[in-house]
């Protein structure tokens, strides 16, 4: 069933005849008897409105079909909300159907604009869904077709050329020099595509390796190492060739003389280096720490003259500069 969060009373409900017997009820013994007939009646419209089933206190889901489920629902006793519902019962706002509580006229307590806009919400999104849901499975059939089609083009492609590969061998014993001559020119071009793909898969692997190398070689030269397998993913996937392992090598050299780098906490991770393109950044010569290099030893002599400067310092009178 549509679960909704409201129901729908006027104005005016007060002034229908039930609530006017209501209000004159008297129960010996019972104090306030008229005000619980008041409450327990809200009560039960909201549980009504909760289950949603015209009034009835039962759908799939749920089943009040008794006096103790409903007094344990609506948090009352089952002596007190007996005593409501033999009212109900006598002036008809409610009735009883196969032990089963129904309300009456609920029409006009159903928000029912509100409950076909919800159902009609329902209605759409769940034939969206079957809709998208059709086109995964049309999707997910293209993609496992295209894969077999790949499959076969790949095991003929694999077929062949190990054909042409038993050929090339068995002509290769059996070609002397004295034959040579004798070998057509088709043939021979034939051995030359053989040849061809054969450099085509050896430069492959070679291109493959010498990635892994690049790699290597920024990996080493990174401060923070951490997140390897990451950044050896964005090596492959990006194709990193010589020239790019450089310029970020580079980059890095020059990112490790700025003053933020100089703590280690501030060093960015090398996956996130690289992903965000670091060493397209706009360096600021402000930033780079001073030169800390040594300052370069000096000979005896230079010692000795550099003595002498600070003993005629010694005795120079600077009173005339200073004062008495």
């Amino acid at each position: 069933m549509d679960k909704v969060k409201w129901i729908k009373i006027s104005t005016d409900f007060l002034d229908g005849s039930s609530f006017k017997f209501i209000k004159r009820a008297k129960i010996d013994g019972i104090a306030d008897f008229r005000d619980k007939l008041e409450s327990v009646w809200f009560e039960l419209l909201a549980l009504a409105g909760k289950v949603n089933n015209n009034g009835c206190f039962y759908n799939e889901e749920v089943d009040y079909n008794n006096i103790s489920d409903l007094a344990i629902m609506l948090d009352r006793e089952d002596k007190e909300l007996e005593l409501c519902l033999k009212f109900y019962l006598k002036h008809k706002m409610i009735t009883v159907s196969d032990n089963t509580y129904q309300l009456e006229n609920w029409c006009k307590y159903q928000n029912v604009q509100g409950l076909e806009k919800m159902r009609e919400s329902n209605r759409i999104r769940q034939q969206k869904f079957r809709e998208n849901q059709k086109i995964k499975q049309l999707s997910n059939a293209t993609v496992t077709l295209h894969n077999k089609e790949s499959d076969a083009t790949h095991n003929v492609t694999l077929s062949r050329d190990l054909d042409l590969d038993l050929d090339l061998e068995r002509d290769k014993e059996s070609i002397t020099t004295k034959t040579i001559v004798q070998i057509p020119t088709e043939e021979l071009e034939r051995h030359s595509d053989i040849s061809e793909k054969s450099n085509e898969i050896s430069k492959k692997k070679t291109r493959q390796v010498y990635s892994m190398d690049n790699f290597n070689k920024f990996w080493e030269f990174y401060p923070k190492k951490i997140g390897k397998p990451k950044c050896a993913n964005w090596f492959k996937s990006h194709k990193a060739d010589y020239n790019l392992t450089k310029l970020i090598i580079r980059s890095v050299e020059e990112h490790m003389k700025l003053e933020q780098w100089q703590d280690r906490k501030y060093i960015p991770l090398p996956f996130t280096y690289l992903n965000q393109k670091r060493w397209e950044d706009v360096l600021n010569e402000n930033d780079y720490v001073e030169d800390m290099a040594p300052e370069p030893i000096k000979t005896e002599k230079e010692l000795d003259a550099d003595q002498k400067e600070l003993d005629a310092l010694d005795d120079t009178d600077f009173s005339d500069i200073l004062g008495d």
